[in-house]
């Protein structure tokens, strides 16, 4: 199966993802709702789009990227103490390469869009 059959097969479940987390959004900044979720809600969104994007040429993974995103916010609100999670970014991004669902690549770029989203994101937040 090529790449670009399985990508079509992933939009589905991708836009009610994106429409799920953007409409949470929408509600949160309608209501003054918290804007530490709604920043949350804005990064899921938005990696989600950008994802799917990726996924339509290339096996990125969504598993390391979105473990990296939050250990990556966690870290930025919570400070050092939340650094040991990033070892946890290490044990899946192993075992999806051990189970050979991905390559050492795409689990290295997962984790670098998940961290660099999740940075930029927050940073623009005030964080």
């Amino acid at each position: 199966m090529s790449m670009l059959v399985c990508a079509h097969n992933a939009v589905g479940p991708f836009l009610f993802g994106i429409a799920s987390s953007l409409l949470g959004f929408l509600v949160l900044h309608l209501i003054n709702g918290q804007k530490n979720l709604e920043s949350v809600l804005l990064l899921v969104s938005i990696s989600g789009l950008l994802m799917m994007v990726i996924t339509f040429w290339w096996k990125i993974s969504m598993h390391a990227s979105a473990l990296a995103a939050a250990v990556t916010a966690l870290s930025m609100v919570y400070g050092r103490v939340m650094l040991p999670a990033f070892l946890l970014v290490v044990l899946v991004s192993w075992s999806r390469v051990k189970l050979h669902r991905h390559t050492l690549a795409q689990v290295i770029a997962g984790s670098l869009v998940g961290v660099a989203l999740s940075w930029l994101l927050l940073k623009s937040q005030g964080f």
